[in-house]
């Protein structure tokens, strides 16, 4: 019940974001009386629910944030994943340019809670029974000139994800930066193996560049010819 409360009240007094903000922290966070809102990544967030978890449970039973993640490699959530903040959908788009099609998000890092070994996670609006259970797809990063780019899905090689510059707008409510889905089997053979290191099955067709597919998707190249 207490989860249920503090995600309807999130609902209705925070906005997210991917990135931090000063000055929304722990206790900033609660008693907001009605009309007020406050933007918040999910560290935050996770800290304001352990302080209301402490006053409610007394410290009879241990709270805590979680980080799963690092900086080093990103992963997806599960699809159909929601935020607490209606206007996020994900930051994976497909050609059509639907983000909420896909649902899903792109981290390094995530927050949320441990109480008495149960996960919370008031950003997502759901529970695991795992802490890695929120790791839905984890990406493998290209190199070299793909480095940060071109990402291949570790569980589905069908498709990859290429990171999509930040000068095109609009950008996914909630975060700097998007992502746009295509199939493997559309990517230059030459492009795939010079990024992956890897060669890749052949298929009847693999056309286009990485810039060629972000065209495609009326969407901003990268400076490099890639």
């Amino acid at each position: 019940m207490l989860f249920a409360n503090f995600c309807d009240y999130a609902k209705h007094h925070y906005k997210y974001s991917a990135t931090k903000v000063t000055g929304s922290e722990g206790a900033t966070l609660l008693g907001l009386t009605a009309g007020m809102q406050k933007t918040v990544d999910c560290a935050s967030l996770a800290d304001a629910y352990i302080l209301l978890a402490n006053s409610a449970l007394q410290l009879r039973v241990r709270c805590q944030r979680v980080t799963v993640g690092s900086h080093a490699v990103k992963w997806a959530t599960k699809a159909g994943s929601k935020c607490f903040d209606s206007s996020v959908v994900g930051n994976i788009r497909t050609q059509s340019g639907r983000y909420e099609t896909v649902a899903r998000c792109v981290f390094a890092e995530h927050y949320f809670v441990e109480i008495a070994g149960n996960y919370y996670d008031p950003c997502l609006l759901t529970t695991y029974n795992s802490q890695n259970e929120v790791q839905s797809w984890m990406l493998n990063d290209g190199h070299g000139d793909y480095l940060n780019k071109l990402f291949r899905i570790a569980s589905d090689p069908s498709h990859l994800l290429i990171r999509i510059p930040n000068t095109t707008n609009p950008k996914p409510n909630g975060f700097s930066w998007g992502f746009l889905l295509v199939e493997t089997k559309d990517l230059d053979s030459a492009v795939y193996k010079k990024a992956f290191r890897i060669d890749k099955p052949m298929y009847k067709r693999f056309t286009h560049s990485v810039n060629g597919f972000l065209k495609s998707a009326h969407l901003a190249p990268w400076p490099e010819a890639i």
